[in-house]
């Protein structure tokens, strides 16, 4: 039985190894892998029934072939599997039979994606099904597969960052109901302040006399002074209370940096300079209210949480009788053009504080044939990337339909695995396997307990030479390394046979010195000769024993010769 099981294994590795030897960079790879998957478990199923050791041995060789891809290879590999789920969780909102027939497939990739489970190249699927879920998360409708995906491929994310990301939406959601509730309770408050106000101005009025009226009104100019005073702090926060007309919905997502791609909310919004007066209100008492709400006694001594605005987000304009689906990046340009007949990229630029690639991928759709603006490029600007003037494109000449939904979120850029990303995540690795190796060495053949060895590793990755400060901010994280990053980087080396595990206490580990085994007749010690060496000759050895009192100076121990 073990036998055939190690056979079994043996077949599925070399069937996977050829496959991906030859398919990994192809654009269908992961809907034939997901297929070659399928035909190998119905095949163990037809052969073996269904018994666990056949599937454990099926699952045991697709692992193996995985692990022996290079890191690129391994990462790009991932990268095209978190696509794959982002299409087919995005293509699932059509509804009907095309549905039915997306939600099949994702149901066969996510089968095929739990062989990750416990392998190094979970760590770099988790890094890129954080990218793709987040903008999913983000988008203008979220899918109710977020929550039923992430409980089939749970353990192949080991720092649980997408189940993390899904825990900080559900949060934002209650701490918006909540500030529904407090906006609510400010108003009251408002109305109550005016109500006693007018009825102390009417108690005033007719209690004075005729001879004090002059009087009473300098005393009440006064105090409107002191309140305008006073309220001059607030008045931004308040600005909104009383705007006329219908106002815009906002709803705030308060995202971690712990859980959330950093490089994708490195861009802050500065709500003064890029937002209108009755959404930078709202924004501003929300500030207050988080404020408020993260202040308790227990605290104070610690490091106090503060909001830090960012591009992310969306929005719906109002355009004619269009609605516009926009990007904040977008909303913020339209808005601003609302006062202005034109406007120039280089002034947007310099406004917004946003890289030009970032404002030019915001302004592409903005422009197209179903946008409402029009670029008037200028050509003679030597060194621009992008440069021109924006203007609102005149309507009357392409009459559109009423109620006219126009999408115009800046398409997904996906990410290359064998970019720079990929290249200093490789980088990072090979850090973390310098790092645990020297320790290693360091602390010879009794080893380290594996927790204690995560802790060396994390704190000299904080305080040592390691890693570089380029590369800290080009993998986007900053230095932040966690235990499963430490872990993934040791098991890897175990499997490279480069540290070992104590037989007595598994728990241990130690570095394992490589040996190396020399043939006599593969290389001519003497440099000068030509040909194989001649055997080994040990040659009569004498031991003379000195410093005993009873041993003769004369006797001698010998050892025959010998070939």
């Amino acid at each position: 039985m073990r036998n055939l099981t190690r056979c079994w294994r043996a077949v599925v590795e070399k069937q996977v190894n050829n496959f991906l030897t030859s398919s990994w960079r192809d654009d269908d790879f992961v809907p034939r892998y997901c297929e070659h998957f399928n035909i190998l478990q119905n095949s163990s199923s037809e052969l073996f029934g269904p018994r666990a050791a056949f599937l454990l041995a099926l699952q045991n060789g697709c692992a193996g072939a995985l692990l022996k891809l290079p890191f690129l290879k391994a990462a790009h590999v991932s990268e095209q599997f978190a696509r794959h789920i982002d299409q087919q969780i995005q293509g699932s909102r059509i509804g009907g039979a095309q549905e039915m027939e997306r939600l099949a497939q994702l149901q066969q990739c996510l089968q095929a994606v739990l062989i990750f489970s416990g392998l190094e190249i979970a760590t770099t699927f988790e890094h890129y099904y954080q990218h793709y879920m987040a903008d999913r998360l983000l988008g203008v409708v979220s899918s109710w597969l977020e929550g039923a995906v992430l409980e089939q491929i749970g353990p192949c994310f080991p720092n649980r960052l997408p189940q993390q990301m899904l825990q900080s939406l559900s949060t934002s959601k209650e701490l918006q109901r909540q500030f529904h509730v407090y906006q609510l309770q400010q108003l009251d408050q408002e109305l109550l302040k005016l109500e006693d106000t007018e009825k102390k101005i009417q108690v005033g009025l007719g209690a004075s006399g005729k001879e004090h009226k002059s009087e009473k009104e300098e005393e009440a100019g006064a105090a409107a002074v002191v309140d305008v005073a006073e309220g001059e702090e607030e008045e931004e926060e308040n600005e909104d209370l009383y705007y006329e007309g219908a106002m815009p919905e906002v709803s705030v997502l308060v995202l971690s940096r712990h859980s959330w791609p950093v490089a994708s909310i490195c861009h802050t919004l500065n709500p003064r300079t890029c937002l209108p007066s009755y959404l930078r209100g709202t924004l501003n008492r929300y500030s207050n209210f988080y404020n408020k709400s993260q202040s308790h006694p227990a605290l104070e001594r610690g490091s106090q949480r503060r909001l830090q605005w960012t591009w992310l987000g969306w929005a719906e304009l109002q355009f004619g009788n269009q609605t516009l689906h926009v990007s904040t990046v977008q909303m913020w340009l339209l808005l601003y053009l609302n006062g202005l007949k034109a406007v120039s990229v280089e002034s947007l630029l310099a406004l917004s504080g946003l890289s030009a690639d970032m404002l030019n991928q915001a302004i592409g759709p903005l422009t197209s044939s179903r946008g409402p603006l029009d670029l008037h490029e200028q050509k003679d600007i030597p060194g621009a990337f992008i440069s021109g003037v924006l203007k609102i494109r005149d309507g009357s000449k392409e009459p559109r339909s009423r109620w006219d939904i126009v999408r115009l979120i800046p398409p997904q850029t996906y990410l290359q695995a064998e970019g720079e990303e990929g290249r200093n995540l490789e980088k990072r690795r090979n850090l973390l396997n310098c790092l645990i190796v020297r320790i290693l060495k360091a602390h010879g053949d009794e080893g380290l307990h594996i927790d204690q060895l995560v802790c060396l590793v994390l704190e000299a990755w904080q305080k040592g030479p390691c890693p570089p400060r380029g590369l800290v901010s080009s993998l986007g994280k900053g230095s932040a390394c966690s235990s499963t990053d430490v872990l993934s980087c040791i098991l890897h080396l175990l499997g490279k046979g480069t540290l070992r595990r104590h037989d007595d206490r598994p728990q241990v580990l130690s570095y394992a010195v490589p040996v190396t085994v020399m043939e006599p007749h593969t290389e001519s010690l003497n440099p000068g000769s030509s040909g194989p060496n001649p055997p080994l000759t040990f040659h009569t050895l004498q031991i003379r024993s000195r410093g005993v009192p009873y041993a003769s100076c004369t006797a001698t121990q010998s050892f025959s010769t010998f070939r």
